[in-house]
């Protein structure tokens, strides 16, 4: 009874009909009037004018409060609201108004200090209890002078405190009032002439007033709250947002935006929804007019809304599009497919689910200004899915785009274009599906339906030149969106609509010839228009990109634009360049017009125009860089050159010659060489083949040499042609430089008279000497400008130490560089070790990795062997011995740039590997010897592994050998075993090989081999590494025999297991090891103490005393080593804990400990040696309390060092300061200073989520209940209660659950109730996996400076509901360490128990959650009646959105007393408070009649308590029930409703709503999917509400094992039914009482023909896929009979370790569980 009776206490209604026995306040209508005298008032009003109303943070200064607080604490105040009512009841206007500015005034000034604080309360208390009546009265006046002070009075009172009297004044005031929505609506002066009332009248105007209270009310409500005034009172949010835009001011517009952005969209407890509820339709279109307002901080207010409200993912109202371009959800659950409103819009249909955005568009008018329209495409961008509705928004409401010269065309022509150039959506590019984009849409997003082939027609024929550029460019987004859009299809393989959208985008496009037209005549009209002109020929390219098969086209010579820049012998600009370019790129596919064709007017081909432009010196890089690639893209597909074989273009090369000659003076033999490069290039393209032919004769050099000698023939050698025969020189060096046969060119050009031999042999001779000859004489390179190529081509070795300060920009001088290089290895004269030569060889090839690393195409191409084989050395190079040391030096550099650049290609890799045939003779070679170190460090490991060690491992040197198996180990790529034996005998490699071994690295490794190996050469380390990893069983004998090292003989005896010590031969071995050891270490004579003293340690038995002695006296003296694990272990072994010495050790090892964690910046630090240590020590606590050896300053002093770092990072760390906190005697321990370093460590692991090590987690909340519990009275404190409830998360993991114990204590030792300093209260709704990232984990309890903050999260109250845990498990207890192995097996089952620590981490302590409910002021009230009376309005509302209501339900089914007591309780009284208030929700009747059946039920069983009445899965079921009848649109709602009307109390033996399954009457299609929606709800039901042994036993009184076995033979069962049977039976086997399945319901037999049956068809459907019938479909089915058969043998699992549990069901199977096991599983 006792206990019962201390439950009770805890509830404040546990007797609902107690009288609560007080002093009666009258009201003010029956009480005596106490007025205040005219001296007291007047007094009143000089005290208020001495105090000057500040901020609070500045109220002190300059204030005196003294005169004021006599005042009222005279009760004056109070008496001033009572005048204030006598007056208004005798309705004295001019009084009541004074009274209520001096109200007014006094609560502004009661508000500024704490001190002050309790005479506003008292007056705000009497307000809202006793005379709301008169505030009523005079807002009802309407008048101003009246109604205002009384507005301003609710502002006051809800401002107070920041809004700590909200809660109070919701509940007394009548929001209903009729005369709220006249305030806000202007009278018909102030809308006549709004402008004057705005800046003279209109602070005094009702509206103004109300708005000012309006916006402070939702200013400080918390969130809960404000969510309900806005959605209840929408009438007043209506005529307020009704006439905001024509008479409020702009600091009031200012201040309502600020409020609509802080208040509701960045409110982080609203979901999307509530927001699009509050911010609807009506109320976001009523702000669009704000766009026009001459205030600029409107209008960017206004902008911030809008983009907050559209595009923000964090507060925005925007619902995740899973269509996109589809007609269907890409979601792969297809429930969302018919979800989003449907939406008629220019005779399409459109399902959209952001129809509020739609809504919100369709008001805005993005033509008019720019604010509109950037904010209209950001939504288009943030939103896909509203485009294609929007652009048939616009053509219905502002029809066809056609032009006309005004303001709203040219705004609509900005805005088509940035909707055109809107990106593809990222989830169409992303996406990777079978289904096809919706035709409609994606044409709708390419070219909206406003643009016409009419109206873009009209633009371009129109007469204005802009009118004219705007429609071109309007084309050319259209066409470039359509080239994206082609891209993508092309990529995902959707070519089955690409036609379609091709065909439909030209139709609606111009006419080619209307462009052609409208190009001639633009620029006969207009020529200086290149805009215009670049805008045509862009629209051209694409057409013939596009639209190659209409693409043809003829313009007339005396308006082709082309033709004439092209005859512009001058420097073209750059957008002349951008013109002709797009003129060669479309004029590729029209046959009138060819580049290598002569243009007549100028007698020159395009191709020498471009040319030329490109080579002027005074040309820009830039522009010469895009002509150069303009021209590469032209020759690219003709036969000019050979571009396989080239290293660089021809093309840079070809512009690089021309530019060396420009700078000559003699410009009459220009027009020869322009003719003779057309003529060339004219009969290459035209007749290719001839010069192919003719290339045979000359080392296959490019047709166009050929054709360049044939015309040169034909110059004109009557006049001077020196500059030609010298460019033509310097042409073919540049060419040989990027890879062209010089010999052919040599050939080709040595015996011709009319070329001057001595040009010949300056420039294409590749010797030092001719560069020095070239670089000192010839005078166009005096001046090289910033060429690199001109400079390494020419610059002698000596000097090119002066390249760094230049570096290649192209490929043409990566090239220069390669033919340097080559040029070095292929001279004689020149040796490596000249001075200059390598610091050369190294400076060029620096330069090439340089430039590769920022060029990914250089990086690609170099690896290719046509940059390197003519230098480069390989397995076939003869050689002398300078060529080697060159080319073996070169290789090596070549290696080291490969490999930074980390650049591979199978040619070199080849070339590499190859050179290891000649290993042997190359490796003496100095140079050589390096490309194989090199070489093992940069191939592939898989190449070292397969190809290098097997073929050559006999002949590597150990050094090379070291290299590649540190790669092979360093990249986790095994070795085999042969291998692996065949380089144990190398000495050098042992460090390499025992991380072969330690990372389990050999392939089918034979230990005990390359153990037998390792001793026969006497190989130590590997010996060691095989002696950890070896089989001791089989080998002892044998390995005794072997060892003769003394060392090795000591480190095998130590790690002898104890288990083979008793062995016969093993014991005599290990004795006489212990002795030859002792006799070593007697003599100093030994090598490796530590292994020394393990051996000592495991054979403590076989030593005498007297060597005990010796040996502890070494190590507690003498020993490096002497505070290790080994020197822990020994002298726990020795326990004798009286020696002094001992006990110096003891103390001295400690003082080590506290030295080596004190330097420690972070635990994870922490050496193996060191925490070895602690976890020997560990046992040493378990042996002997040290707190009775060691000084306790030493002890505590090692804690709080230990409790100030991150301790919680390592379980050892954790276990040991746990276990030394136990063992500490109260009076030697400052466990309060511990205390409070503990809970303030801000890296603590109680302050981590709950997945962050649970373990550490749990230790860490028993050091917290260690530290507490030494001194309960000292540390039960308001700071130590704060800190444990911010790790305090109300969940029913073990940590928990002893915070929460602690917190009884705390509260019961010192009556600090924590919940009366509770500040508000949250309920985070749902969130998604994204929210959840941004906003972090949330904790349940949070302090901040006002107070505590309690979030509850429904998420969690969801999975507490599914999860519900009847028994939670018990509070751990370690009172000493003898009860350590308990709690550590206590931890383990109850993990087991539960699948996962996290599982209870994630759900509500339900006794704890129950205790806060009634303290939420929101969700539970307490009411006092005028009698006196209190009782407690539940909000029944509230409870059951959040789930609550439902959390209360299943609580009943609790085994703890006191939680189930709190339950029925809560239960009784929920109903108490329905039948007394309204619950305000529809289905309040049903909700009564339920929670009526259920005390009904408790009222006929007394003597019983919910959880012995019904079983947790009859409570489970019930919770579902309630929730159906919440969703009266639900097929369930009436089953449910039906259930609750049944009967007058539950029957706790029948399953609720099983007979109404079975009975279910399936009459036409819809019922028939009912019944299996139906069926769907009642498996899930059962599976998850199955907790206990007494829910077994309830399934058997109901039958439904068979039931459920016959349900699985319906063949109208879909997999997911099928899935959670499956689950249902799984689940039963887990739980104590589940014989019944076997032994009654055949079961295994049933599974045994559903396994046979799965397979056959598993088997059918693999052998449709093999036979080439591969669908989506079939491959799903053939997974879902895949899965099916995986569950089957998982159950046959289950099943047979359930016969081999107990003898009585291995006699009944007649031990057929490993049968069952292979008639399934095998």
């Amino acid at each position: 009874m006792s206990e019962t009776k201390s439950i009770e206490d805890d509830i404040p209604f546990s007797n609902p009909n107690k009288r609560k026995w007080k002093q009666k306040i009258s009201n003010s209508s029956s009480t005596s009037f106490l007025s205040l005298g005219d001296e007291q008032l007047k007094s009143l009003e000089s005290i208020l004018k001495s105090i000057r109303v500040t901020n609070k943070s500045d109220s002190s200064i300059g204030n005196d409060f003294t005169p004021l607080i006599e005042f009222c604490s005279k009760k004056l105040h109070t008496q001033l609201v009572q005048s204030w009512s006598y007056y208004a009841t005798i309705n004295d206007h001019k009084k009541v108004i004074d009274h209520l500015n001096k109200l007014n005034k006094l609560l502004e000034i009661l508000n500024l200090h704490p001190a002050l604080f309790i005479y506003g309360e008292q007056l705000i208390q009497l307000i809202l209890t006793e005379y709301m009546k008169n505030l009523y009265r005079g807002i009802n006046n309407m008048r101003a002078s009246l109604t205002n002070p009384c507005l301003n009075l609710l502002k006051n009172i809800v401002t107070f405190q920041d809004g700590k009297f909200v809660d109070d004044f919701l509940s007394h005031f009548d929001f209903s009032l009729p005369t709220l929505p006249k305030i806000l609506t202007p009278s018909k002066n102030e809308l006549s002439d709004s402008s004057v009332i705005k800046e003279k009248q209109y602070k005094f105007t009702l509206r103004y007033n109300f708005i000012l209270f309006w916006i402070s009310l939702l200013d400080n409500s918390p969130p809960l709250l404000r969510k309900d005034i806005l959605i209840d009172n929408s009438k007043i949010m209506s005529v307020w947002f009704k006439y905001m835009a024509k008479v409020d001011n702009d600091q009031l517009i200012i201040s309502t935006i600020d409020l609509l952005i802080e208040k509701i969209l960045k409110e982080k407890l609203f979901k999307k929804s509530t927001k699009c509820k509050i911010l609807n339709e009506y109320t976001v279109s009523k702000l669009q007019p704000f766009f026009y307002s001459t205030n600029n901080e409107i209008v960017k207010k206004i902008t911030s809304f809008y983009d907050i409200y559209a595009t923000n993912e964090r507060f925005g109202v925007a619902f995740n599009d899973n269509k996109v371009w589809f007609s269907n959800t890409l979601s792969s659950t297809g429930s969302r497919a018919q979800l989003g409103a449907s939406l008629e819009i220019n005779g399409k249909t459109f399902k959209l689910y952001n129809k509020i955005l739609y809504s919100m568009l369709c008001s805005f008018k993005p033509w008019e200004d720019d604010n509109q329209c950037n904010l209209v495409i950001n939504i288009l961008l943030y939103v896909p899915e509203l485009v294609a509705p929007y652009t048939n928004h616009l053509i219905s409401q502002c029809g066809v785009h056609a032009p006309k010269m005004t303001s709203f065309w040219f705004g609509m022509t900005l805005l088509l274009g940035k909707i055109i150039s809107l990106p593809i959506p990222d989830k169409v590019k992303n996406v990777e599906t079978e289904l096809l984009p919706n035709a409609d849409i994606v044409l709708d997003n390419i070219m909206p339906l406003s643009l016409t082939k009419g109206s873009l027609t009209r633009c371009l024929q129109n007469e204005i030149p802009l009118i004219k550029q705007l429609g071109t460019q309007l084309i050319v987004f259209v066409l470039q969106k359509l080239t994206k859009v082609v891209e993508l299809f092309d990529k995902k393989n959707w070519s089955m609509h690409k036609s379609q959208i091709l065909n439909s985008i030209y139709t609606r496009l111009p006419e080619l010839s209307v462009i052609v037209s409208s190009l001639a005549d633009s620029y006969s009209k207009y020529k200086k228009n290149k805009i215009l002109l670049l805008s045509y020929t862009v629209t051209l390219k694409y057409y013939s990109k596009l639209f190659p098969t209409f693409f043809n086209i003829t313009l007339p010579n005396d308006k082709n634009p082309f033709n004439d820049l092209m005859n512009e012998d001058g420097n073209l600009k750059g957008i002349e360049v951008a013109i002709l370019d797009n003129y060669l790129e479309f004029q590729r596919l029209n046959d009138s017009t060819r580049w290598w064709n002569t243009i007549a007017k100028s007698g020159r081909t395009p191709f020498s125009i471009f040319l030329k432009l490109s080579s002027y010196t005074n040309t820009s890089d830039k522009i010469s860089f895009k002509i150069s690639n303009l021209l590469d893209n032209l020759i690219q597909d003709t036969q000019l050159f050979d571009y396989e074989r080239l290293l660089a273009s021809p093309i840079a090369a070809l512009t690089n010659s021309l530019k060396l000659v420009f700078n000559a003076k003699d410009t009459e033999q220009w027009p020869k060489l322009w003719k003779l490069i057309d003529e060339s290039v004219s009969r290459c393209v035209k007749t290719p083949f001839k010069y192919i032919d003719l290339s045979n004769d000359y080392k296959r050099i490019s047709p166009f040499i050929l054709a360049l000698m044939e015309q040169w023939e034909f110059v004109d050698k009557s006049t001077n042609y020196d500059i030609i025969c010298k460019w033509l020189c310097i042409f073919f060096r540049n060419l040989t430089f990027i890879g062209e046969s010089k010999e052919g060119i040599l050939e080709l050009v040595r015996n011709r008279t009319d070329i001057d031999e001595n040009l010949v042999n300056l420039y294409l001779s590749s010797s030092e000497e001719s560069i020095n000859k070239l670089y000192e004489l010839d005078e166009y390179f005096v001046n090289l400008g910033t060429s690199f190529y001109n400079y390494v081509s020419i610059l002698p070795l000596k000097r090119i130490s002066s390249l760094p300060t230049r570096f290649p920009v192209n490929m043409l001088d990566v090239a220069a560089i390669f033919v340097r290089i080559e040029n070095i290895a292929t001279n004689e004269k020149l040796f490596i070790n000249e001075k200059g030569i390598a610091s050369a060889i190294d400076m060029l090839f620096e330069k090439i990795g340089g430039y590769a690393l920022t060029d990914e195409c250089c990086k690609k191409e170099i690896v290719a062997p046509k940059f390197y084989n003519k230098f480069c050395l390989t397995k076939d190079s003869v050689e002398n011995v300078n060529s080697l040391d060159k080319k073996a030096y070169i290789t090596c550099d070549l290696v080291e740039v490969f490999q930074q650049l980390d650049t591979y290609s199978t040619e070199f890799n080849t070339i590499l590997c190859g050179l290891f045939e000649n290993y042997v003779t190359l490796s003496q070679n100095k140079y050589a010897g390096k490309i194989f170190q090199l070489s093992l460090g940069y191939l592939p490991s898989e190449l070292i592994s397969t190809e290098i060690l097997p073929k050559y491992m006999e002949v590597l040197n150990p050094d090379d050998l070291f290299i590649a198996l540190s790669k092979l180990s360093k990249d986790n790529v095994p070795i085999s075993h042969a291998l692996f034996i065949k380089v144990i005998p190398i000495s050098s490699l042992s460090v390499v090989l025992c991380d072969f071994i330690r990372w389990n690295l050999v392939k089918n490794i034979v230990v005990a081999d390359a153990l037998s190996l390792a001793l026969n050469f006497d190989n130590e380390p590997i010996v060691k590494e095989c002696l950890k990893n070896i089989d001791y069983a089989g080998l002892l004998n044998t390995l005794q025999a072997q060892i003769k090292n003394e060392s090795i003989r000591i480190f095998f005896a130590s790690n002898i297991p104890k288990k083979y010590s008793a062995r016969p031969g093993v014991k005599e071995f290990l004795s006489d090891t212990v002795l030859e050891s002792l006799e070593s270490f007697r003599n100093n004579q030994f090598v490796d103490f530590n292994s020394l003293l393990m051996l000592f340690t495991n054979n403590f038995e076989v030593l005498t005393d007297t060597a005990k002695g010796d040996i502890l006296k070494y190590i507690l003296n003498d020993c490096k080593d002497k505070y290790s694990s080994q020197t822990v272990k020994f002298v726990l072994l020795i326990n004798d804990f009286h020696n002094k010495d001992i006990i110096i050790w003891i103390h001295k090892t400690m003082l080590f400990v506290n030295k080596h964690i004190s330097f420690l910046s972070d635990i994870r630090l922490i050496t193996i040696e060191l925490n070895d240590l602690l976890v020997s020590l560990e046992d040493l606590l378990c042996v002997q309390n040290v707190w009775e050896l060691v000084p306790a300053a030493v002890l505590n002093s090692q804690l709080e060092i230990f409790l100030t770092k991150n301790f919680g990072e390592r379980e050892s760390v954790v276990r040991y300061i746990l276990k030394l906190i136990t063992t500490a005697p109260s009076n030697l321990f400052d466990g309060s200073k511990l205390l409070q370093i503990f809970v303030n460590n801000v890296s603590n692991p109680l302050l981590k989520p709950f997945n962050y090590l649970p373990k550490i987690r749990f230790y860490n909340a028993l050091i917290l209940k260690g530290l507490f519990f030494k001194d309960v009275a000292k540390n039960s404190s308001l700071t130590v209660q704060k800190s444990i409830l911010s790790f305090y998360q109300g969940t029913c993991s073990l940590e928990d659950r002893i915070l929460y114990e602690i917190l009884e204590e705390i509260e019961s030792k010192s009556s600090i109730i924590w919940t009366k300093n509770i500040y508000s209260w949250e309920f985070l709704d749902s969130l998604s996996d994204e929210e959840l990232e941004l906003i972090g984990s949330v904790r349940l309890i949070t302090s901040q400076a006002e107070g505590y903050i309690i979030s509850l999260s429904k998420s969690v109250v969801e999975k507490s509901i599914k999860n519900y845990i009847p028994t939670l498990p018990q509070v751990p207890t370690l009172n000493d360490l003898n009860s350590w192995d308990k709690l550590e097996s206590y931890y383990d089952e109850i993990n087991i128990l539960n699948g996962s620590s996290n599982m209870l981490s994630e759900i509500y302590d339900p006794k704890f959650i129950m205790l806060l409910i009634l303290n939420n002021r929101e969700l539970v009230k307490k009411i006092e009646a005028d009698d006196g009376d209190v009782f407690y309005k539940f909000e029944i509302k509230r409870l059951l959105n959040s789930g609550l209501f439902f959390f209360i339900l299943l609580s009943l089914c609790s085994h703890c007393a006191e939680t189930c007591k709190i339950a029925s309780i809560m239960v009784q009284q929920m109903l108490f408070s329905m039948e007394k208030h309204s619950s305000n929700i529809k289905e309040e009747h049903i909700f009564k009649l339920l929670l009526t059946k259920i005390n009904y039920t408790f009222f006929k069983n007394k003597n019983k308590s919910s959880a012995e009445i019904i079983c947790p899965l009859f409570w489970f079921a019930i919770c579902r029930i309630a929730r159906s009848l919440l969703e009266p649109k639900s097929f369930m709602y009436e089953i449910a409703f039906r259930w609750v009307l049944n009967a007058p109390l539950i029957r706790s033996h029948d399953f609720p709503l099983l007979l109404e399954l079975k009975n279910y009457k399936v009459g036409n299609t819809r019922n028939y999917e009912n019944y299996f929606k139906f069926l769907s709800w009642f498996l899930d039901t059962l599976y998850n509400g199955i907790k206990t042994t007494e829910d077994i036993d309830f399934i058997k009184r109901n039958n439904l094992f068979e039931w459920l076995l016959n349900l699985q033979n319906n063949p109208y069962l879909n997999n997911r039914m099928n899935f959670i049977i499956n689950s249902i039976i799984c689940r039963i086997q887990q739980t104590d009482d589940n014989s019944i399945m076997v032994t009654r319901n055949a079961a295994i037999s049933q599974l045994e023909s559903s396994q046979y049956i799965t397979l056959l068809e598993k088997r059918g459907k693999w052998q449709e896929l093999h036979n080439g019938r591969k669908s989506v479909k079939n491959y799903t089915n053939y997974l879902n009979l895949k899965q099916d058969a995986i569950t089957n043998k998982e159950l046959a699992y289950g099943y047979s370790v359930l016969l081999s549990s107990t003898k009585r069901l291995r006699e009944w199977s007649n031990d057929d569980a490993e049968n069952l096991i292979k008639r399934i599983c095998l």
